[in-house]
């Protein structure tokens, strides 16, 4: 029982050992590799204030900006190109 104990333990802290998270105030070496705002499966990214959408990146690469339903009033689409 005490080597149950011992190996759980040991697993939840090699858990919060290697956790990484984002800081508010600005991240430093990071590598765009693998350090990226995104998605890694073909679905939409979305941002939202005040719990309301304010803008999405479609999986086609298209950029909404607005809300409603799409060529409603008050939205514009924008499509951005690599360089």
């Amino acid at each position: 029982m005490m080597k149950q104990k011992l190996l759980a333990l040991a697993l939840l802290t090699s858990t919060f050992t290697f956790a990484q998270s984002w800081n508010l105030t600005g991240n430093s070496g990071t590598n765009p590799s693998n350090n990226f705002l995104g998605t890694t499966d073909n679905q939409t990214l979305m941002f939202k204030t005040n719990n309301t959408e304010a803008m999405r990146i479609l999986p086609d690469g298209k950029v909404k900006v607005g809300t409603g339903d799409p060529g409603g009033t008050g939205e514009a689409f924008f499509r951005i190109y690599k360089a």
